[in-house]
């Protein structure tokens, strides 16, 4: 009955005894590994990957035995397109004087849901840096903005109270210049807006 549930399982199943030799292996299992359930009964971790991520796997699979309760840990493992990352939940198997005798686990790949998390998180801080480029865009049309309006306003102010001659060329000059630069930044704020 284990068996038919871990050969039609998406996750890599399987049960290894006490010593980490693999006594069962799901379908999953021995297409990852490229072995079939007769070739894969007896051997390790050390004889199927990394000796560093054997290390890795036989570790949690002591803790487990040793707790005598599932745990669950996050396992890398190096194939030849990528680093896949499993979750891996590891549980004790009883023998009937309640002894850990086998430990079972069932690892699903969540390489893309971290790739997808690593991506969400780049798209993320390429907004806020955009946001921030914006604020600073305004920050700084505002006061682009103000020094036009400034000029303008003070030549106008000195030709309405007759201070100077009203057809003052000087003065007119710097009305429309000042002007012209206010239209300017004007269309440039309606870019960035139809651009957003």
């Amino acid at each position: 009955r284990l068996q038919g549930i871990m050969d039609n399982s998406t996750a890599a199943i399987y049960v290894k005894d006490r010593n980490g030799r693999y006594l069962l292996a799901g379908r999953y299992m021995q297409e990852l590994l490229q072995v079939t359930q007769e070739q894969l009964a007896g051997r390790t971790d050390y004889d199927l990957f990394p000796h560093e991520s054997a290390e890795v796997f036989r570790a949690n699979d002591k803790r487990v035995l040793e707790a005598g309760c599932p745990m669950e840990f996050e396992e890398t493992l190096s194939r030849e397109d990528q680093v896949h990352t499993y979750i891996s939940l590891k549980f004790p198997l009883f023998d009937t004087s309640e002894r850990p005798y086998a430990v079972c686990g069932i690892s699903t790949d969540i390489t893309k849901r971290q790739l997808t998390r690593v991506a969400l998180q780049e798209a993320k801080e390429a907004a806020e840096a955009a946001s921030r480029a914006k604020s600073a865009f305004l920050a700084n049309m505002s006061h682009e903005i103000r020094t036009p309006i400034m000029a303008m306003l003070g030549s106008a102010e000195v030709l309405a109270h007759g201070s100077a001659d009203r057809s003052d060329p000087e003065r007119l000059d710097v009305i429309l210049r000042s002007g012209r630069h206010l239209l300017s930044l004007v269309e440039d704020l309606l870019d960035l807006s139809r651009t957003e």
